[in-house]
């Protein structure tokens, strides 16, 4: 189950709206803690006394300016009143430190905002987003800018039929109970048939998911990419599941830098599960 929840924030709106979004997650799931965290760096001085100064200056006023920031976001975001949550501020790399954190505080799930270029996804985070999410051991939501917490009554799970351990599956499950989703488990092949493997792969996704109403889509497209999106367009998928480390679909859906766009200005949420 989730029990804790961490959102990354650079006090942009974009940010505050996965904080609002996170804090009714966190309610209606009953989850334990939302973790929010604010992740700075502190510019280099010259000179071991003007450094030591200048540290300590830049330090008290980035606290106060700081915490500032995070009374304004609690008092903006009424649902936080909802849930137990808390706030920190560390200095660092916010990729290095949502590791970290997860380790140390036993998170169950990152929920994340973007906005596209040069906004908090690719600023904040910088180009190392891509795999904080290919390589991150739990799983992450990824929001586009102004997502609203709805119902999520549709979910495609971009799947290569490769095996996976049921407890990866776990989060996900998590949500289509809580929203009541359907699955739909699609693979995009450039070959028109399953090989002998896929189809014994595809049986256990069966049993994974027994208990959650879900279906099974084969479609043949030369482009996974193309085959995908338009699956989503056709379908009213609400919210995209991949497998970024286990499996190749990942490198084949996002790998390619034109692609790699897909995370940062997709109209659906991406929720990363980890392999």
């Amino acid at each position: 189950m989730i029990k804790k929840i961490i959102v990354p924030t650079d006090f942009s709106d974009c940010a505050t709206n996965a904080i609002r979004y996170a804090a009714k997650m966190a309610k209606d799931i009953k989850a334990e803690e939302l973790v929010i965290l604010h992740a700075f760096n502190i510019p280099i001085a010259h000179g071991e006394a003007a450094m030591v100064t200048s540290i300590d200056k830049i330090t008290d006023e980035q606290d106060e300016l700081i915490e500032k920031e995070f009374q304004k976001t609690i008092k903006d975001v009424k649902e936080l009143q909802d849930v137990n949550f808390s706030y920190s501020c560390k200095h660092g790399f916010i990729e290095n430190l949502l590791r970290l954190e997860c380790q140390e505080n036993n998170i169950d799930l990152i929920i994340m905002g973007t906005k596209g270029a040069h906004t908090f996804g690719e600023e904040l985070l910088g180009t190392n987003t891509y795999y904080l999410v290919k390589d991150s051991k739990i799983p992450v939501l990824i929001l586009p800018e102004k997502e609203k917490y709805t119902s999520i009554q549709n979910v495609a799970l971009a799947s290569d039929y490769k095996f996976l351990n049921p407890e990866l599956l776990q989060p996900l499950k998590d949500i289509c109970t809580l929203f009541k989703s359907q699955v739909h488990i699609v693979h995009i092949s450039d070959k028109n048939a399953l090989k002998d493997d896929e189809v014994t792969s595809a049986k256990r996704f069966e049993q994974y998911f027994k208990n959650i109403l879900h279906h099974f889509h084969f479609i043949y497209d030369h482009n996974v990419e193309h085959g995908l999106h338009e699956y989503i367009k056709q379908n009213e998928i609400n919210m995209l599941a991949v497998v970024p480390r286990k499996h190749n679909l990942f490198e084949r859906i996002f790998g390619k830098s034109e692609t790699k766009n897909l995370i940062f200005h997709s109209e659906l949420p991406i929720l990363a599960l980890p392999g």
